[in-house]
């Protein structure tokens, strides 16, 4: 039997590590993108509440002056959402019935004048939720706190609270 020498030689291994150096040059070299470890995230404006019909008082669907409202969202002047809602989704149909709402609106960085508002569809009665600036950084989210403690406009024929 013959027995095997152990020669260890780089040079064996030479071959090896230069075609492994030469690989990840060129995949360095192809991948030079920068390093980004989140994309770039838009600026938003978060609109929450957990009980939009707060505004309201202890009024429930039935009550109100109005049966639907409008929820107008305007940005910079720009009208930015509107929706209209019942008024059993505003107000809830019993007093532990609470509205929850979220929406989020993507904005430019920045200064921005928002103004959120309920705007009764028959008695017209608007009720504004927020009116003022909001700033909002790059890839940042803002929230700005909800006026639901202001007075309600009370329209002759309707109920009002607070």
């Amino acid at each position: 039997m013959r027995e095997m020498g152990r020669t260890f030689s780089p040079r064996q291994f030479g071959p090896a590590v230069a075609l492994l150096a030469a690989a990840l040059l060129q995949q360095i070299l192809l991948t030079d993108l920068p390093l980004r470890p989140y994309p770039d995230r838009p600026s938003v404006v978060q609109l929450v509440t957990g009980d939009l019909g707060a505004a309201f008082g202890n009024l429930v669907a039935g009550q109100t002056a109005d049966s639907a409202y409008r929820l107008e969202v305007l940005v910079d002047g720009r009208e930015a959402l509107r929706r209209t809602l019942a008024a059993e989704e505003v107000v809830g149909l019993d007093r532990e019935d609470r509205a929850r709402f979220f929406h989020e609106l993507p904005v430019t960085p920045g200064e921005h004048d928002l103004t959120l508002r309920l705007i009764g569809q028959t008695t017209g009665a608007t009720l504004v939720l927020f009116d003022g600036p909001v700033t909002v950084g790059a890839g940042e989210a803002a929230q700005p706190a909800l006026w639901l403690d202001r007075p309600l406009p009370c329209p002759d024929r309707g109920a009002c609270a607070q």
